[in-house]
Formats: structure tokens, C-alpha cells, sequence
């Protein structure tokens, strides 16, 4: 006679490789095995041990096993009747994927269990944060969902016959972590390099202000340069789009760049020491003139326009300068004091009516020449060009010559007094043969040169 079945009795809809077995019969050769609808004998038919599938479709049963051990003289007795029952599944539906997500918060969206079931979620996938209190909830709220694919398990069980079922949600969460930087916050000139996290596959990425303006050579690349910076503060931004979902980074940029500096005129020749200059009034900095090269004192070297006197002759160069924050911008003018120091040579006395004239030569770039002061002398220069030229024809007395050198229009002189003492030649009248012991002697008036007087010579 066959023993008591043994395996399990209750049994949840589905369930495959269930075994079932008795104790081996002597003599039986082998085993007739009779089963509930829906169970399917997969391994093991006609032996004491055999392996059940149970239809999916059945989801309720309740049966009996048997099983008759045979041999060839016949068949045997009979097991007792081995009751078993199949219970139905619950139902799990965890919801639709979500592959839109672009925040890594979310709201799960499963069914919720029949009475007595009762849901759980596990995360497969990815990383969340599900409170303890919310696990069962088939409408929990998940937070921290890590980027990119999330799975999620909703399972779904029996509370009185452990039965269950699961199913599974796909969360894609589309926010990127997004990186925005610059090669230097402060700049001084109004441009920047930007750099912007790598665009991955099947993203797109663009640059834009929040703060301030300029222009942004390539808005789509994630390496790029900025030009033509606002004053002040700017922020950019770099924004990454997957699937419609948008993530971004920020930074900020001080631009510091003052106003340029323009100084009215490049270049001055003045014949004077003294100037006034002006530049431009900055709206961004602050402004201050400085010497570079030569000499002169400025009145007001915080103003944009200062009057410089006692300019050096020659090369004068003076630098205007607007600052803002730690940078600066200069321009500079160049100021010629064409004033010369001129040497027309010492005054001097001679006997004769001609002088050789030693006045010091023009400097480079000019033009001198001599000129006798009117009413004050008379001569004749043999080279009026020429600093050492020989005058002659002096007048008696003094005369009064100018040395003139000419720089870029201006006129920088020296007097020099040439005194000529020479006297009126003597002139006496003709040859005389008296017959007396007097004669009347006639001689030419001295004039203003000298004074005349007669002597014996024989």
C-alpha cells in the first residue's frame, strides 16, 4: 500500500517545480499519479518522486493527489487522498515608466492592493530615498533619485497565504550635474573664457547671461569666450537639455574694465613752458595724471583737465590714467617745449668795422639766421645762416645783432652787442709850398668816430 503524500498543500497560483513524493512501495515498479486541473507533472512521472507546475490560469483549486504504486502482477493500494488547495495571485501594477523626469523627486503611481494584500517598494536600481512610513504606500513619494535609470519593485502579497507578485517601474531622471566655470572671476578687459561641463550623447547645451550682457563667441559650445563684458557684475550661465529636461550651473564674472582713457591730442609743440591739458571724464574709475618723462607742475593731478606749467625744454611726456578696481587703462601725450637756450656769443669791442660772430650752433631740426635790430647798427653778414659768419661794414659805435633759431614755429633768440671803435679815416688837404713861416692846414671833421688832432711828424 502506498504511504502519505508529502508536499506542500497550499499553493499560490503558478507556482512551477513543486515536489511531491512517497515512500517507495516494495516491488512496485512503478507509480500512477493522479492530480488536480492545472497540475502538470513535469519530472519524474511514473516514479515515488515527482516535480508539479501549476497552470498560471488556474487561480483557484481545491483538489486531491493520489498515487497507486503497480507492478506487473497489478496494482497496489492506494494512497490516502493529499488535499491541496491554489490560491490566486494578487494583482501588481507599479505603474507606467517615467522617462521624462526632470527632477529627482517623484511620486509613484502603483495600484493599490485588495483587501487583505498588502505592497511594498524596493529600489533594483538606482538610489532614492522612500520613508519608512511610506514603503507600503502604493503612492510614495521618492526623493534623492539618483540620475539617469531608477528601477523600482512593487510587490504585492497575500497576507494570509504569503502569496505575491511583483512588477517593476523605470524612473529616468534626466537632470545632469552641470558645471560652469571661468578662467579668471576678475577681468580688466572686458573678456573672459568660459568652460562649461562636456556636452554628453544626445544632449545639447547653450551659454546665456542671467546678470549683466556681452557677447558670447559660441553660445553652444561648452568652451568659449566672452567679449564686450557689461561693468560690474555678470552672471552666465550653461544650460544642458535631455530630453526636454533642462540642468544648468552658474558664474559669476566681475568685470573691472574702466573707461579708456583719451587724452585730447597725441602730440604738442608749444613755445612756452607751460600747457594746459585735457582728457575724458570717467563714468567707470577713477582718473589721475602722472609725469613720465621731462618736468612740470600740474595744479590738479586728480582733475581730467590740469594746467602744467614750468615745462622742461624738449620731450615732455604725461600719462592720464582711469582705474577701477585693481586695473587700469593709461593713454599719454607727448608735449615739445620748443623754447631753446640760445648763445648769440659775448658782447665785444673791436678797432676795425668787421667782427667774426661766435653764437653756438642751431640744434638739429632747426633753422637760425642773424638779423641786425633795427635802428640799433648796421653790417653785412657774409652768410646770415651761419653761427660763426664774419659781418662786416660795422657801424661806429654799438651794434646790436640777433641770434634766431627757428623750432617748429618757435622763435627762440639772443642779442650780442658788437662794439666798433674805429675812427673816421683822416683825410688832409693837398701838399703845400709856402713863403711864409704859417700855413693853414685843412683836415676831414672826425665825425661821431673819434676825435681829430694834428702832430708833427717832421
Amino acid at each position: 500500500a502506498a504511504g502519505v503524500i508529502s508536499g506542500p498543500a497550499d499553493l499560490c497560483q503558478g507556482t512551477t517545480g513543486v515536489q511531491y513524493s512517497v515512500v517507495p512501495v516494495v516491488n512496485a515498479s512503478s507509480y500512477i499519479w493522479t492530480l488536480p486541473t492545472g497540475f502538470t507533472i513535469v519530472a519524474g512521472d511514473g516514479t515515488a518522486n515527482i516535480i508539479v507546475d501549476l497552470d498560471p490560469a488556474v487561480d483557484i483549486v481545491n483538489g486531491v493527489i493520489r498515487v497507486l504504486p503497480v507492478n506487473s502482477c497489478g496494482n497496489g493500494i492506494v494512497s490516502p487522498d493529499f488535499n491541496v488547495s491554489v490560491t490566486p495571485l494578487p494583482i501588481a501594477f507599479a505603474g507606467y515608466d517615467e522617462n521624462d523626469l526632470c527632477t529627482n523627486v517623484y511620486q509613484l503611481q502603483a495600484t493599490a492592493p485588495r483587501a487583505g494584500e498588502r505592497g511594498s517598494w524596493t529600489i533594483t536600481k538606482g538610489s532614492g530615498v522612500i520613508s519608512g512610513a511610506d514603503l507600503n504606500n502604493p503612492n510614495a513619494t521618492i526623493t534623492n533619485l539618483s540620475q539617469g535609470e531608477n528601477i523600482l519593485i512593487w510587490r504585492v502579497e497575500n497576507t494570509t497565504t504569503k502569496c505575491f507578485v511583483t512588477d517593476e517601474v523605470r524612473i529616468y531622471n534626466n537632470i545632469l550635474t552641470v558645471e560652469a566655470l571661468v578662467d579668471q572671476r576678475i577681468v580688466c578687459d572686458g573678456t573672459a573664457q568660459i568652460q562649461g561641463t562636456i556636452l554628453p550623447a544626445n544632449t545639447s547645451g547653450v551659454w546665456s547671461f542671467v546678470v549683466g550682457s556681452g557677447i558670447i563667441v559660441s553660445p553652444t559650445q561648452n568652451l568659449t569666450q566672452i567679449v564686450q563684458l557689461s561693468p560690474g557684475r555678470s552672471v552666465v550661465r550653461w544650460t544642458i537639455d535631455k530630453n526636454g529636461c533642462k540642468s544648468f550651473a552658474e558664474v559669476e564674472i566681475i568685470n573691472n574694465k574702466p573707461d579708456d582713457a583719451v587724452i585730447v591730442g597725441d602730440v604738442y609743440n608749444v613755445c612756452d613752458d607751460k600747457i594746459t591739458l585735457t582728457a575724458n571724464i570717467p563714468i567707470e574709475g577713477t582718473s589721475f595724471w602722472t609725469r613720465i618723462s621731462g618736468y612740470g607742475v600740474m595744479d590738479n593731478s586728480n582733475s581730467n583737465q590740469i594746467n602744467v606749467t614750468g615745462l622742461s625744454k624738449g620731450e615732455n611726456i604725461f600719462r592720464y590714467t582711469i582705474v577701477k578696481g585693481g586695473c587700469s587703462i593709461s593713454d599719454d601725450v607727448y608735449v615739445y617745449n620748443n623754447m631753446l637756450d640760445v648763445d648769440a656769443g659775448d658782447d665785444y669791442s673791436t678797432c676795425d668795422d668787421f667782427y667774426t660772430m661766435k653764437a653756438i650752433a642751431a640744434p638739429a631740426g632747426t633753422s637760425a639766421h642773424w638779423e641786425i635790430i633795427a635802428g640799433q647798427g648796421s653790417g653785412v653778414f657774409e652768410n646770415g645762416n651761419d653761427p660763426k659768419t664774419r659781418v662786416t661794414k660795422l657801424g661806429p659805435g654799438e651794434n646790436k645783432f640777433v641770434w634766431i633759431i627757428n623750432k617748429n614755429g618757435c622763435i627762440s633768440s639772443d642779442e650780442v652787442t658788437i662794439t666798433s671803435n674805429k675812427p673816421t679815416t683822416a683825410v688832409t688837404g693837398s701838399q703845400q709850398v709856402v713863403c711864409a713861416n704859417e700855413a693853414q692846414l685843412l683836415g676831414n671833421d672826425s665825425g661821431i668816430a673819434g676825435q681829430g688832432f694834428w702832430s708833427i711828424v717832421s
